[in-house]
């Protein structure tokens, strides 16, 4: 989901042309304001400027540049269609087109195809030589809506197409393909985060920009960590003692309609790919040297050649993308490393870009300058900078305030109602797949975690009118209206609630009977010790593996683990909680020592409660990555199975340090968004397991 942060100045964030009585989240109402037009063909992106360096503006929303394959997809009556920049069909990029097939609604949206590696950042090398599902997984990064549903959106504000685009993928679910997050944080921290992790750069966007396509506009603007260039390949070298396929490649841009040299690159490819870019070179080559050989007054360097060089020339038509240190007075490229290939760009566009001068380039585009909500203080860290006890944010069109800020939650760590508020802001990233359409249950700490606390599960006339709700009949036979999670700004009410911890249903609104998880809870008693409870996890994974099925495991962020087993959604509630007591009985069996399948407290003789009855409409457990209410700020962080061993400690995972590990190790849990396991046919594989004792 992307995330809108806006300045709240009237006069320069007018929703709805200037109708004060229209609802900015209201779809229908800004569709109104979108005229009538057939879906566009042949859309060529809106592309963004190169400028220098990072900036901070709340008129403008920033977000992570993405190292893929920009793609337009137009959905059209259960027909789907990835087009590159060059309108090169991506065909083979099938599992995105599967999916976009399926959607049942006509749009035109704006993204990148990427392959995004478990440490969240994206491989533009596995993405170039991806050739089936067994590769890697592909991810779809979208953007922008252009077109939906017979309505022309690109004249709209991009923050109002961020509302449809969110709406319409809310509806259309898919964890391969998602929103990209404009998070509400200053430019300059965004750039600090991309250089700390290793990221490509950020974009920054005016939140009232129009889409210009084919057009590179100043509305948009691209602040690269690396200088980073597409180029023209010219030609290879061979030098006379290599036994590698080439030794470098011979690099180009277009300047008035001529190829001038930009160096030459060496590095950045083994040798089996070189190999396959030798395949790809055959039917290029050619006697005729493409480069001009004098430009702007200097005489070309491919005049002149090392002893035991050899030069071999091709068609230029091929592209590829290359780092580089710096542009030398003679045009060259210093230090330069091969990226990848590029398919989706013609030869003849391939220019140099020069950065422009950021300052300039913003005092162009911001003819007004006004006042943001929060000014930005650069010496502080938070995305709600420290001073003022309230706030006012403005999320997809939707202003939240913020209350009691200077509120200490976590008295031992100092840690206040701010901080949550800023971990939640920057964690929802990796937390909203994982509540997209499902109910929850607020548990509410207004005085932090040493003070009273109360649930609260209807949220009748307590909610803002944005916010989406579901209206169920509980087991007791009352009537709730549940609010439904999702997105960032739901996110960030619950929290501003003085909710601490975040917790979702087992099921989705969509089928409130049928979970898609089931869950096995490891709850120590007082007189067990971490290490049981990681013993006891261990034997959940030898069962799970046993029976060939995948398990993921969590801190609880209290003190045991939850072990999650996807089950798609085709079943209920007590054929999950009969799996998960299968399970249990068999870990009972094994560990007897020191776990109970008792579930009254009074009864379990300090033994670890192996919790098998969470599987149960209307249940919830802490969220993936939610913070929880106890000493040590902790977090419910998902792990490798390997770092489950003797050594783990439940503090190893706090508010203080779970970003820096989110940025490191992306979403661990992302496959419980995968279709789920054959239940039925898994407890028949299991008779024997189950029934050996």
């Amino acid at each position: 989901m992307i995330v809108n942060y806006m300045s709240d100045n009237i006069d320069n964030q007018k929703h709805l042309d200037d109708n004060p009585n229209s609802n900015p989240m209201d779809i229908s109402s800004i569709l109104t304001e979108a005229p009538e037009a057939e879906m566009p063909k042949d859309i060529k992106p809106m592309k963004p400027t190169l400028v220098d360096a990072p900036f901070d503006d709340a008129d403008w929303l920033f977000e992570n540049k993405w190292d893929g394959y920009r793609a337009i997809a137009t959905i059209n009556n259960f027909n789907a269609k990835l087009i590159s920049r060059n309108d090169v069909s991506f065909t083979k990029y099938y599992p995105i087109i599967d999916i976009l097939k399926i959607w049942p609604c006509n749009a035109v949206i704006d993204g990148e195809i990427v392959v995004m590696r478990e440490d969240g950042k994206t491989d533009f090398g596995a993405l170039q030589n991806w050739k089936s599902e067994k590769d890697s997984l592909l991810e779809y990064c979208v953007f922008d809506i252009l077109w939906y549903e017979g309505k022309n959106l690109m004249n709209l504000p991009l923050k109002q197409r961020q509302v449809i685009l969110q709406e319409v993928l809310s509806k259309n679910n898919s964890d391969r393909i998602r929103q990209s997050i404009a998070i509400p944080i200053s430019g300059k921290q965004l750039f600090e985060n991309a250089e700390k992790h290793g990221y490509e750069g950020i974009v920054a966007k005016k939140a009232n920009s129009v889409y210009s396509p084919d057009q590179r506009s100043k509305e948009w603007l691209k602040i690269k960590v690396q200088r980073r260039q597409e180029v023209v390949i010219g030609g290879f070298t061979k030098n006379k003692d290599t036994s590698k396929p080439f030794s470098a490649l011979l690099l180009g841009v277009y300047e008035s309609g001529k190829l001038r040299f930009v160096g030459k690159v060496g590095t950045g490819f083994s040798v089996a790919l070189q190999m396959e870019m030798m395949e790809s070179f055959a039917s290029y080559i050619s006697g005729v040297n493409p480069f001009d050989i004098e430009t702007a007054g200097h005489i070309s360097p491919l005049t002149k050649k090392t002893t035991g060089e050899t030069f071999i020339w091709l068609i230029p038509e091929l592209i590829c993308e290359v780092n580089f240190a710096e542009v030398t007075k003679d045009g060259l490229f210093r230090q330069a490393s091969f990226k990848g290939m590029r398919i989706d760009k013609k030869a003849l566009d391939v220019e140099l870009e020069i950065p422009k001068n950021t300052a300039k380039t913003i005092n162009q585009v911001n003819k007004t300058i006004t006042s943001p909500i929060i000014e930005t203080d650069t010496e502080q860290t938070g995305l709600l900078p420290r001073g003022n006890d309230t706030a006012v944010v403005n999320f997809q069109g939707n202003d939240l305030q913020f209350t009691h800020l200077n509120k200490v939650y976590w008295p031992q760590e100092a840690v206040t109602k701010r901080d949550m508020l800023n971990y939640y802001m920057v964690a929802a990233e990796y937390m909203l797949p994982h509540l997209q359409n499902r109910p929850m249950s607020l548990n509410r700490f207004p005085d932090g975690i040493t003070g009273p606390h109360f649930y609260q599960k209807d949220v009748t006339g307590k909610v803002p009118d944005w916010a989406k709700t579901f209206a169920h009949d509980t087991a007791k036979g009352e009537h709730h209206n549940y609010l439904v999670g999702g997105d960032i700004t739901s996110l960030l009410w619950m929290a501003g609630q003085g909710c601490i911890e975040i917790n979702p249903w087992l099921s989705r609104v969509g089928s409130p009977e049928h979970p898609d998880h089931c869950v096995i809870d490891l709850d120590p008693d007082d007189s067990n010790t971490f290490d049981q409870v990681i013993e006891a996890a261990l034997m959940v994974k030898q069962i799970a593996d046993t029976l060939q099925i995948p398990s993921f495991a969590k801190t609880s962020g209290s003190t045991g683990i939850h072990i999650y087993i996807p089950i798609g959604t085709g079943y209920s509630y007590e054929q999950s909680q009969l799996f998960a007591k299968l399970i249990v009985n068999k870990v009972n069996q094994e560990l007897p020592g020191f776990t109970t399948l008792e579930r009254k407290t009074a009864s379990r003789n300090n033994k670890m409660y192996l919790d098998f009855f969470q599987n149960r409409p209307e249940a919830t457990i802490a969220g993936v990555y939610s913070l929880r209410p106890k000493p040590g700020a902790t977090v419910s962080m998902p792990l490798h199975w390997d770092e489950v061993k003797p050594g783990l400690k439940m503090r190893d995972f706090t508010i203080f340090n779970a970003i820096d590990r989110l940025k490191e190790t992306g979403d661990l849990f992302k496959g419980i968004l995968e279709p789920g396991i054959d239940l039925e046919e898994t407890m028949k594989k299991g008779k024997n397991i189950f029934d050996s004792h």
